[in-house]
């Protein structure tokens, strides 16, 4: 298949499909695309100067402020001062692509992405699609993915110390002996002993006694992360990673650039300027 080679026309798509991704995975709060003698910034209701000159909304969004990029403004926005030799002193200079294919400008979180190769995110600030995708991880025992709230630095890790301490009391579970689940484990008593109101419901319990080893510890493990999501999901959540998650959203902000026969260089600390492949 012959490789996609970038035109004017392809400005409108490629626009909204990386609108679209940042604000799927989070990213697009501080964030802004300029391109096609436009710019397209993140948009919130407070007034402020960034929005109080003309322009409007973008069709079919409520969070994505469009207005007109004079030559200026764009300088403006991409000038960064470049020490010269011959001088000794520093020059500034437009650092985006001549041709002006595309640029962005980015503070928040996708300046943690593509700089530091981390991703931190708010919870709320995904789209449903994206937070559907990172509940899924967070619900998986092996996933890396660490889930903050307030100053509980990872509540994943709470969820598997408490797991790890009813598998531990489950070890002994006779269903001859006791009536049920929670009698056998008021009865039993280990040296960091859980509350019987710390529990999961009788339903879960009832499946996990069904199981054993790991499928037992993962059904555990997911009825106690659902619980401390649901308490804290009010307080804010904030999702970080800097291994699979991580790479999998930067692989899938790269790729778009690259299905419109595009890459991309960093060109000032919080800009990117796009060129031809």
């Amino acid at each position: 298949m012959a490789e996609h080679v970038f035109t004017p026309e392809d400005i409108p798509a490629l626009v909204r499909e990386l609108i679209d991704y940042c604000k799927k995975w989070g990213l697009w709060r501080d964030a802004s695309v300029c391109a096609g003698g436009r710019r397209y910034s993140h948009f919130t209701p407070e007034p402020g100067p960034a929005h109080d000159g003309p322009g409007g909304l973008l069709e079919g969004y409520d969070d994505v402020w469009v207005e007109e990029l004079s030559g200026e403004e764009r300088e403006r926005l991409f000038r960064a001062p470049i020490y010269r030799r011959d001088t000794g002193g520093y020059e500034f200079v437009c650092l985006c692509n001549p041709e002006q294919l595309l640029d962005m400008t980015y503070e928040g979180p996708l300046y943690d992405l593509v700089r530091q190769t981390w991703y931190r995110v708010e919870f709320d600030e995904l789209s449903p699609e994206g937070q559907a995708e990172v509940m899924k991880l967070l619900l998986d025992r092996s996933s890396q993915v660490r889930c903050e709230a307030g100053l509980t630095p990872d509540i994943r890790e709470e969820a598997i110390s408490e797991t790890k301490r009813l598998m531990k009391q489950l070890e002994g579970w006779d269903s001859e002996e006791f009536d049920t689940c929670e009698d056998y484990l008021e009865f039993t008593e280990p040296e960091d002993p859980l509350c019987v109101g710390e529990l999961p419901p009788r339903a879960v319990l009832q499946e996990a006694l069904e199981l054993s080893g790991d499928a037992r510890e993962d059904v555990l493990f997911k009825a106690f992360m659902e619980k401390k999501l649901i308490e804290n999901f009010l307080g804010g959540l904030t999702i970080v990673d800097c291994g699979e998650l991580e790479s999998r959203v930067y692989k899938g902000f790269t790729d778009i650039f690259k299905r419109y026969g595009l890459d991309y260089d960093l060109s000032t600390g919080t800009t990117l300027t796009a060129y031809r492949i």
